[in-house]
This record gives structure tokens, C-alpha cells and sequence, in this order.
């Protein structure tokens, strides 16, 4: 099998103490009220934790005892948890992998669950969790549980990836089908949401033709910025994905799909000549490989990238203009002179991680420099790169495992988002 996945993040955020706390706007309209760590809201591991798109929520998968989904409500304080499905509808028993990531539905609903599927080489489906129910519903039963390689029973059977919601509920996937002999065919499905209720999937398009790679299409496990390798554009129209090449000589690129007729309209290559706009010198740092990506409206799309093999701290974002397809560099780092420059205590460069859009999509708003003395919270502008400081912490001696996925959402009066591990609540203002 080719090479599936080639980025593990494995990190440590520190517990903190808040040693300021700046409450004006920072033209964000946001206002910060409080923080929480977010391992002293969880029963378990944080890693998988997610807040829902209304910012009222946290889910996370529990892994202590019986596994299952927990629901946190930041109003009651409460949390519920489910346990996972023993057998499928057939009586039969399952074996249900743990989650890897938990992507939430617009309306906060439903959760779409995604395994580890490619660097475990096991079957998944595409299940769904319902908040409102307590319920698990597999869309893609296949009846196979297993390795997808090697064995003979994986042939033909279908490993569905990637879930990812568009504005108005509909949920779209990536599948993979073994066809024998390494070859496997690469498609995008659908399970279109119903007034609340989701259908059967059926198929967008089929992208065996488009490239002659097997799996190109995936999450980067261990954490992603943004909206991960995939989302669907504000109107619903055009879904992009993060195509990551498993030939050295072949460059990274930028899929954009329609929806409609399931054409590739774009392919925008990433090269390393073009993952080192805005960085310092190349000795510093290994290849990069692209993270996470979002829309910031139907044109424009904003993408991080990290060190693809986690060799340094290396993280850089990009402005994607899709009309004319130029390229910047939301942060520059040209002026650093040396790696220990870079890291000292006294640098004033950003070091950027867990990024995620705020609530208009006008800035990236991220976790600065989460293992060093001095850590805190800080916006940068999607147009123009300025740069603004929302909240500065100092890190204890207890380390703390964080969250190792960045989330938010917001009801119109309370944004919340978590960062490295932290829950940051904002009063939004106008």
C-alpha cells in the first residue's frame, strides 16, 4: 500500500495562568469573558474534543471505561455520555474503531464521526451520532469490520472517509473501493439532509481518473487547523479538497469541485517553492505539507500547512484568491536570522498553531507559541496580515495532554473556541 499518512502531530499544552487579559474589541467585535482548560471539563483524554457550531456544546469521545460520545452543555454544566453500538441492525456484533475526529452539523444536531481509518488499515462507515436522540446510525453499512488490506474480504468493500457538512445539512465523504492489486478508485458521495432527516448516500462524482494516486484524500491524523482537508464553499456549490501527494515528484495541490455537475473546475499546485512564501531560511525546517483549509467566502479560501514530518515548529497560512489564483502568505517570517532567534523568549515573531476563523471570517485567530514561557491568543487579518494580540498567559510546571483539534461556533451572543487545549469564551459585541 502507498503511503497514507505522513504527519503525526503528538504535542503537550501546558496549564496557565492568566497573566492579562485584554478586553477590547480589536475591530473582532469579540470580548473575552473567561477561559477553561478544556481537560478539566472532560471525563478522559481531551484529544478528540469539539465545540458545536452554536458554541453551547462539547463533544469529545470518552476513552476511559466504556467508550462512547460525551455531550458537555457550558450552560448546565452537565455532561451525557453514550455508549458505543455493540452490533449492527442485524444483531450481529461490531467492532466499533474510536473516533478520530467528530465534525458537528451546522445545526448542532448531529455529529458525523471519522476513524483512523487509513493509518489503523481498517474498514469504517460513515456513522452518524445524534445529540437530540442518543442514537448511532451507520449510512454505509457494508456488514465488514477488518483490515482493508491483505485480507480478501476487504475487496470491493467500501472505506468512507472525510465527512464533511455543507451550510444546510448535507453530508459529503470521500470513499475508496479496493479493486485488487494495489488499485483503488477514489469517489465523492452525498447523504443529503431532508428537512432534518438524512438519506441514503449516493455518489457526486467518481475521481478514479482524475489522479493515479490511492488515497490522497484524508485528514492529517493527530490534528488539523480549519476545516480540515475538506469543505464546502458558503453557497454550497463547490467543495475543495487537500490533494497531498504520495509521489516525491509530484507537488500538493488544491482540488475544487462542483457539486452540481462534479467537474473539477480547479486544481491550484502547492509546491515547497510555494509553501515558503513569507518563511525564513529553508535550513530551518523540513517539507511542508498543507493542514487544514477553509472558505472565507465563495472566492477566497485560507489554508495552514505544517512541517510534513513534525522535524520543527513550522506552521504558515495562506490567502488563496480563487478568481485569479494568487497566493500570499498570511504571516512573515523573513526577517528571522536564526532558528534560536526565532525561539527565543524575547522574539516578538508569532508562532502560530490551532488556527480557525472568527465569527465574520475576517481574521485567522490562533494559539501563539503553545510550549514556549510566553503563550497567548492572537488574531491576524486575512486581507492585509495585521496582526493583534487578544489574550497573554503564563504556562505552570504541569503539563496537560491538549485538545489536538481547533473548534468554535457562536449563538449570536457567546463565541467560543478552543485552541491547544484551552476553551475561550467571547461576549460578541457590535
Amino acid at each position: 500500500m502507498k503511503h497514507l499518512i505522513t504527519i503525526l502531530v503528538i504535542g503537550l499544552v501546558i496549564s496557565i495562568t492568566i497573566l492579562a487579559q485584554d478586553n477590547n474589541d480589536h475591530d473582532l467585535n469579540l470580548e473575552l469573558e473567561h477561559t477553561q482548560i478544556v481537560n478539566e471539563i472532560v471525563e478522559g483524554s481531551p484529544g478528540t474534543s469539539m465545540i458545536s457550531p452554536d458554541g453551547m456544546l462539547l463533544a469529545y469521545a470518552r476513552d476511559i471505561g466504556e467508550g462512547g460520545i460525551c455531550i458537555y452543555n457550558f450552560d448546565s454544566l452537565n455532561t451525557i455520555c453514550v455508549p458505543y453500538p455493540q452490533e449492527n441492525v442485524n444483531g450481529d456484533p461490531i467492532r466499533f474503531l474510536d473516533p478520530d475526529v467528530l465534525r458537528w452539523s451546522p445545526d448542532s444536531t448531529m455529529i458525523a464521526i471519522e476513524t483512523d481509518s487509513l493509518r489503523l488499515l481498517e474498514d469504517s462507515d460513515m456513522w452518524v451520532f445524534s445529540v437530540e436522540t442518543g442514537e448511532y446510525t451507520n449510512y454505509t453499512e457494508d456488514n465488514y469490520d477488518g483490515a482493508i488490506i491483505i485480507s480478501e474480504e476487504a475487496r470491493n468493500i467500501p472505506i468512507d472517509i472525510l465527512p464533511t457538512w455543507s451550510a444546510s445539512g448535507d453530508l459529503y465523504f470521500v470513499r475508496y473501493t479496493d479493486l485488487g492489486d494495489s488499485i483503488y478508485t477514489t469517489e465523492l458521495h452525498s447523504i443529503r439532509n431532508n428537512a432534518g432527516t438524512l438519506e441514503e448516500p449516493t455518489r457526486v462524482v467518481d475521481l478514479t481518473n482524475e489522479t493515479d494516486q490511492s488515497f490522497p484524500f484524508y485528514n492529517i491524523s493527530g490534528g488539523f487547523s480549519l476545516d480540515g482537508s475538506a469543505a464546502v464553499s458558503p453557497d454550497e456549490t463547490r467543495l475543495v479538497l487537500l490533494f497531498r501527494s504520495t509521489q516525491s515528484d509530484e507537488s500538493d495541490s488544491i482540488w475544487i469541485i462542483d457539486l452540481q455537475n462534479g467537474q473539477v473546475l480547479q486544481r491550484i499546485l502547492f509546491t515547497q517553492e510555494t509553501y515558503q512564501l513569507g518563511l525564513f531560511e529553508e535550513e530551518y525546517y523540513d517539507e511542508l505539507q498543507s493542514q487544514g483549509v477553509s472558505w472565507v467566502d465563495n472566492n477566497t479560501l485560507v489554508m495552514t500547512a505544517i512541517d510534513k514530518f513534525a522535524l520543527s515548529m513550522t506552521w504558515q497560512s495562506y490567502r488563496i484568491g480563487l478568481d485569479n489564483e494568487e497566493i500570499s502568505a498570511l504571516f512573515d517570517f523573513n526577517g528571522i536570522v536564526s532558528l534560536d532567534d526565532y525561539l527565543a523568549l524575547a522574539s516578538d515573531s508569532p508562532e502560530p498553531y490551532f488556527g480557525i476563523l472568527s465569527p465574520e471570517r475576517t481574521h485567522l485567530i490562533f494559539a501563539n507559541r503553545p510550549n514556549l514561557t510566553a503563550t497567548g491568543v492572537v488574531a491576524v487579518s486575512i486581507n492585509d496580515g495585521e496582526m493583534m494580540n487578544i489574550s497573554t498567559f503564563e504556562i505552570s510546571e504541569q503539563r496537560r495532554i491538549p485538545a489536538l483539534f481547533a473548534s468554535s461556533g457562536n449563538n449570536g451572543e457567546i463565541y467560543r473556541t478552543l485552541l491547544g487545549g484551552i476553551v475561550y469564551t467571547f461576549r460578541m459585541t457590535e
